[in-house]
């Protein structure tokens, strides 16, 4: 009877560890339109239940075409300032809704494992490579324009781009860039969604 009673109670601390360890996860993935609890066209509202105080800074950014748009950052540890950008459809004066998110914090990942810091020979091995772009970065967001890091697309998320560390190699939009080109060591800095 003894050991019965043991195995019901491994069986239900495993069954509530791997609850927890599910419930852990979703927290931080990465999917079309979404990271975590946030979602692209999310309320600021929302947004802002979803933290502490603390843990938000919003502020007034300026693009190169002198237009304005408001930031929210998230902060979730001291070691990784920001965790997310989540730059909103406007300067907060109509629907103010997530328009884009970057991720720069390597808790978040793909159901693939596929987060900041893996290579892009990971993320071809997990993802597969559909185009690649450049982009610019402006204050803490990227934008498609002229001198630029690439962007790689993947064949099975959309909307989702992986930005490469542009330390890595001298990279310019201009330059045809072939997927061959880039060192295989090369690291992903941030999570583009839009």
């Amino acid at each position: 009877m003894k050991i019965l009673i043991y195995c019901l109670a491994f069986i239900m601390f495993s069954g509530n560890s791997s609850l927890l360890m599910a419930e852990e996860i979703n927290k931080y993935l990465i999917s079309s339109g979404k990271a975590g609890s946030i979602k692209l066209e999310m309320s600021r509202k929302d947004v802002l239940s979803h933290f502490d105080k603390s843990q938000i800074n919003e502020k007034i950014d300026v693009g190169e075409e002198e237009w304005e748009f408001k930031v929210i950052d998230i902060i979730l540890t001291n070691e990784i300032k920001p965790a997310m950008s989540l730059q909103m459809d406007s300067n907060c004066t109509k629907s103010c809704k997530i328009l884009t998110m970057a991720i720069y914090d390597p808790k978040f990942m793909t159901s693939k494992g596929i987060c900041v810091g893996k290579s892009i020979d990971e993320l071809i091995e997990k993802h597969g490579v559909d185009k690649i772009h450049g982009v610019k970065k402006i204050t803490q967001f990227e934008c498609l324009f002229d001198k630029c890091d690439p962007i790689v697309y993947t064949v099975d998320l959309e909307n989702v781009g992986f930005i490469l560390d542009s330390n890595e190699a001298d990279w310019s939009f201009g330059k045809f860039l072939k997927l061959q080109d880039i060192p295989k060591e090369t690291k992903i800095r941030s999570i583009y969604l839009f």
